[in-house]
Formats: C-alpha cells, structure tokens, sequence
C-alpha cells in the first residue's frame, strides 16, 4: 500500500511540484480500484494485525473522495480518528493523503453559507503551510469562493498571502488596475481577480494621501510654504513605514 499513498496519481503536481505522467496517473488509478475491490479479503480468519481493522472500517480511502469522511472531524479539532490511520497504515506527511486532507477541509468550508465561510478564513489559511503547491491549490479554492461572497471587503491577511505567492501581474496594456491573465494566477476566477485589484487600488490611494499629508504636515513644520505636485508611480514599494505587499513607490516632488 506503500505505492498507494505515496504517488500523486490523484493529482497533476507531486509534493515538489513535478508534474505525474499521464501513464503514472493511470497506473495509480487501476491500483486505487484494485485494492478497493479487494480489501475486504486481507482479513484472516484467526489473526489480524492492527492494520487489517483499520483498513476494513476506512475503506473509503480507496475512493474518489478518500478525506471526506474526517475533513469535519479535524476542522473542529478532533484529529485521533485520522492519526489513528496514518499510524496504522504507514501514512508519512509526505504523502497525497495529507495535500487532500487539507484540500477537502477547503472545499468543505467553500460550500457553506458567506458568513460561516467568512468565519473561517483564516483557519483554512493557517492549514496551507509552506508547501508551494498545497498553497497554490488551496488559496485559488479561497479566493474563488471570497469573490463570490455579498461582503467582498478586503482581507489582509488573504491579500498578503496571495502577492506573496504570486506577486502583481499588472496588465500594463489595458486597465493597470486589473490583473493580468499571468500563469500564477490562471487558476483564480475573473472576479477575484478584479477584486483583488480593487483591495490594491484601494491600498494604494490609501498610502498615496497619506503620503500626501505626511509631506505636507512635514513641510508645515518646516516652515515651507510650498505646493505639491504627487506622482503615484507603479513600480517598486519602499515599505520601510508602509507594511505593503504592492508593488508600488509614492514620490513627492515640489513645485
């Protein structure tokens, strides 16, 4: 079973983000159905392992859907029933089972009502972790269903995640304000897209008044009665005061 629960055949990208063959995707998937189909016989009529008990009352692991049956049980805490498997069935961190058991959570939350998915944001942020694919699959899942909420007000900490994932592909050729078709973001909808680009707008009009004011009550202080003529420029943030994921550097030049 080794084999089973260490090769992504169930998905695209393996834990490094390589990509599964197609042939390896298809060999995995006749091996699912196998022991599907046979588990019900490792059973001995006189001595069982630990295993074979745990195999027999899971064996909706060898399913399309092997992680829903526990994704509610750990998004409320109760995680024994699924260390319980991983021990008896050899299942390390590195394996599929723990990407999907992630994922399926996600999906779970996805599906609920705005304000009780709105309620866990950011739990289902903390579960993504520093594995680049998990985060990938998992923020798309996020933001995809954020944008479809009546509330769409901007999330920091899902803002922050996102640029630092992915950066600012702005579309300098049409509107600068909307993000760009990049690869990093091909699996995020439309609209989350325009609304991650209104969170940035907005961010950005914010620092640039207020970099405005600043240099004003600076000049007030200084005795300086002059003019100011701003220039938001779309490059690079110098983010020493401003703690800001955009890619964006305010300049203040006299008049």
């Amino acid at each position: 079973m080794h084999s089973y629960f260490h090769y992504y055949g169930a998905y695209k990208l393996d834990l490094d983000g390589n990509a599964v063959s197609m042939t390896g995707q298809k060999n995995w998937g006749a091996l699912r159905t196998y022991l599907n189909e046979k588990a019900n016989h490792v059973q001995d009529a006189t001595i069982n392992p630990d295993w074979v008990g745990c195999l027999l009352e899971n064996k909706g692991i060898f399913s399309a859907t092997p992680c829903d049956a526990y994704a509610d049980d750990v998004l409320n805490g109760r995680n024994g029933k699924v260390l319980q498997i991983r021990e008896h069935l050899g299942i390390t961190n590195a394996s599929w089972f723990t990407r999907s058991l992630v994922l399926t959570q996600i999906e779970k939350v996805c599906k609920q009502r705005d304000m009780l998915f709105l309620s866990k944001v950011d739990q289902l942020m903390t579960l993504l972790g520093d594995n680049k694919v998990l985060r990938d699959l998992g923020l798309q899942l996020i933001l995809n269903r954020y944008a479809q909420t009546q509330v769409r007000l901007p999330h920091p900490k899902l803002k922050e995640a996102c640029i630092t994932a992915w950066d600012i592909p702005w579309s300098a050729k049409d509107d600068p304000w909307l993000l760009s078709v990049d690869t990093r973001w091909a699996g995020v909808s439309h609209d989350a897209r325009e609304m991650i680009g209104d969170w940035l707008k907005e961010e950005c009009i914010e620092l640039f008044f207020t970099k405005l004011v600043k240099d004003a009550q600076d000049s007030s202080q200084g005795g300086e009665h002059e003019k100011f003529a701003s220039t938001c420029l779309l490059e690079e943030l110098d983010t020493t005061d401003q703690k800001s994921p955009i890619c964006a550097r305010f300049t203040c030049t006299r008049s």
